[in-house]
């Protein structure tokens, strides 16, 4: 027979002390202001297609006259993160459409992109 046994000695204080509740301060929640909506800008000073267009063709021309260049010096503004990003996106469609390729050197050397013809069919034929 199992027997729970009795409470005859307790551990800690006899005497217990209530905790006092923290006070906390209410948050005053800000009033909301109206919506505001931002006007629609109408006046748009760049043609983004157009633009992009224009500095790819004179990318193209600067490339036919080097025929050959280092592709970081071709792309990379030193003074310009934003303009060196900018004339990677432009090489980007310059390679995609055949216009200009990037070669690696087998001797570790930079790459080099090179002004390139536009594929045709005969390209494609296998």
């Amino acid at each position: 027979i199992k027997v729970t046994p009795s409470v005859n000695f307790m551990y800690g204080p006899l005497s217990i002390q209530a905790k006092e509740k923290k006070v906390r301060k209410k948050v005053v929640k800000e009033t909301i202001a109206e919506k505001v909506t931002p006007k629609q800008v109408t006046d748009t000073t760049v043609n983004s297609e157009g633009e992009t267009s224009r500095r790819v063709e004179a990318m193209q021309k600067k490339l036919k006259t080097a025929n050959e260049m280092n592709v970081f010096s071709f792309f990379i503004d030193p003074k310009s993160y934003s303009k060196s990003i900018e004339n990677l996106f432009h090489l980007s469609f310059l390679v995609r459409e055949g216009r200009a390729g990037i070669n690696t050197q087998s001797n570790g050397a930079a790459p080099m992109v090179e002004n390139a013809a536009p594929p045709d069919d005969a390209d494609y034929q296998t």
